[in-house]
């Protein structure tokens, strides 16, 4: 998934918006750019429609690095993994 933010237009200036998680999204995105805006102006009948990207990182994301903090983040995504850990012990990698 490249963009999982959202998309917005401004029709006063007739330029479409997306918003993407960081800059390696927006380098991604790019070649795509020319097929979207073909697309979006013949859907809008607005041929004056224009595109950017705008890069939006969310501040309040903590980074993991160590296995603890990482297994403390998919425990918090999905508790069933404490069962699972429960079940089978722990696992060396």
């Amino acid at each position: 998934m490249i963009c999982d933010k959202k998309v917005r237009a401004n029709e006063e200036e007739d330029i479409v918006v997306i918003e993407v998680n960081n800059a390696y999204f927006d380098v991604q995105i790019k070649p795509y750019a020319t097929i979207m805006m073909e697309e979006l102006r013949k859907l809008c009948a607005n041929h004056k429609l224009t595109f950017v990207t705008e890069v939006v990182e969310d501040k309040d994301k903590h980074v993991t690095y160590s296995a603890k903090d990482k297994y403390d983040a998919m425990l918090k995504e999905n508790p069933e993994i404490g069962r699972l850990k429960q079940l089978f012990g722990e696992i060396e990698m």
